[in-house]
Order: structure tokens, then C-alpha cells, then sequence
């Protein structure tokens, strides 16, 4: 039979636990921004296929 530790289990200080979500909303940040980025260049296809530039030119330089 394995016992397991609890206290082992918990952050060690305050300054670990103040730090995980800082990494977590920095990573969560940076996909938004990507998805943003990516939102932006997808939009080219309908410009010039269906010649939408002028209605769809300011969102996609607001997103890029």
C-alpha cells in the first residue's frame, strides 16, 4: 500500500502559486493574438474573390 504525502502535494510558498497564472493568462494571450492574426489574413480570401475590399479592408487591418 502506497501512502501519500499531502503536504508534499501543496506549494511549497506563496511566490509558486502567484506564478502559475501569470504563465497561464500569458499563453492564453498569446493564442488570442494568433487566432486574431490568423482571423485577419483569412479574411484576404473573400476581398479578392468575391471583391469585397472595400467593405471588408478596415476589419482586416484592425485584426493584422
Amino acid at each position: 500500500m502506497v501512502r501519500l504525502d499531502i503536504k508534499r502535494l501543496e506549494p511549497m510558498d506563496d511566490q509558486l502559486a502567484r506564478r502559475i497564472p501569470l504563465l497561464l493568462y500569458g499563453i492564453l494571450c498569446i493564442c488570442a493574438g494568433l487566432i486574431m492574426y490568423l482571423v485577419g489574413v483569412a479574411t484576404v480570401v473573400p476581398r479578392y474573390l468575391f471583391h469585397l475590399n472595400a467593405f471588408l479592408l478596415r476589419p482586416s487591418e484592425w485584426l493584422v
